[in-house]
Formats: C-alpha cells, sequence, structure tokens
C-alpha cells in the first residue's frame, strides 16, 4: 500500500557562536491513505526523532574542520500541504523497512508491516541525509542477515533496538552536515550556516 506523502525539505542550520546546530525535516502527509499499521501519531513521530537531540562531541562543520562539540536538536514539522512528492510505502513483513532516492528531488520511505517506532527514526536519518552503518547478507537459508560496522553498535544508523539503547553521535551529525547537493548560505547572519536540501 502507498501512503500518500509531501517531503518540503530538510533543514540544517549551524550557529558557530552558540556551537548549536539544528537539523529539521518538514515534511506532510494524506492522513487518510494511512494505514492502521502505521499508526504513530505526528507527535510521537516528532518527539520520538527530537529525544535523539542532544550534546555530541567530534562533528565537523564548514566553519569547524577540526571538529568540535556542539548541541545537536532533531526537529519534524508537519504541515498539510507541500509541492513536492514524497512517497512512504508500506511493505509485508518479510521486507525491510528503507529510504530511497527517486530521481532529483524525491525519496521514497518503506517501512515494514508493523515497523517499530526506532525504524521511523532510523528512516528519519536518512531524510537528515545519513547513511546505513551495516552490510547486508544472507544466511544459507536464504534469510536476510546483517552486520554491524565496528563501532556503531549502539548506533541508531548502525543497529536498530526495539525500546530504545540506541542513537546519534557526532559522527551522523558530520555525514548529515556533509550530505546533500545545495551549497551553505552563510548570509542568514553572522557565523550562522544554513543549508536547505533535497
Amino acid at each position: 500500500m502507498r501512503l500518500k506523502s509531501l517531503l518540503i525539505e530538510t533543514e540544517i542550520t549551524i550557529d558557530e557562536e552558540k556551537k548549536e546546530i539544528s537539523i529539521n525535516a518538514t515534511i506532510s502527509w494524506d492522513k487518510d491513505t494511512q494505514p492502521p499499521e502505521i499508526s504513530y501519531t505526528e507527535q510521537q513521530i516528532s518527539d520520538a526523532v527530537s529525544s535523539h537531540s542532544g550534546s555530541m562531541s567530534g562533528i565537523v562543520t564548514p566553519e569547524n574542520p577540526d571538529g568540535g562539540d556542539y548541541q545537536v536538536n532533531f526537529g519534524v514539522e508537519f504541515v498539510p500541504d507541500a509541492e513536492s512528492t514524497y512517497d512512504i510505502v508500506l511493505s509485508g513483513p518479510d521486507k525491510p523497512s528503507k529510504v530511497r532516492g527517486q530521481g532529483k528531488s524525491g525519496k521514497e520511505m518503506q517501512l515494514r508491516d508493523g515497523a517499530p517506532l526506532e525504524a521511523i527514526e532510523h528512516e528519519f536519518g536518512h531524510i537528515f541525509g545519513d547513511i546505513d552503518y551495516y552490510g547486508e547478507g544472507t544466511d544459507a537459508a536464504g534469510n536476510r542477515t546483517t552486520t554491524v560496522q565496528e563501532g556503531f553498535e549502539n548506533n541508531i544508523m548502525g543497529r536498530i533496538v526495539s525500546g530504545g539503547g540506541t542513537t546519534f553521535d557526532g559522527r551522523n551529525v558530520t555525514r548529515m552536515i556533509q550530505s546533500g547537493t545545495t551549497s551553505w548560505d552563510r548570509h542568514a547572519s553572522p557565523g550562522v550556516s544554513v543549508r536547505t536540501f533535497p
């Protein structure tokens, strides 16, 4: 089942003076077609994503190539209308959750039937510009297997633990800052860099 959904943009704002980074997605979806398996409210999703906010170290920014400590705030805003397409696909229980590109400006979020809230948080990591830190394969019986990249065992982009226990860190935020195709606008205000994508 395809859930009609629209993504406006992801915005990353870096304030070097305050040592603060804000990473926010603005998204809209058609609630009338939302299947019961995706039963989380917009507030639950927003709260879950923002719960990963906190002080993080080792973040590399355009103005701080040696890396540093920043307060990072994640956010998701839901709005009624948007113009660029974004699809959420509900797949069967044997299919993995994932985000994949759909041309220049579109992406598709595929959620496994009955996916836990942590899987949605992981997929928003992709919307923010991060990648997976695990490898995939199959076992002798043909079942999907995953191997977490060393050092990412407690990272939500390396391993999803239902009920919590994994989160983002400075490596994820650095990757998010370095992703995307648009350039940084350093004229927002002195010491503040802003980039929006897709």
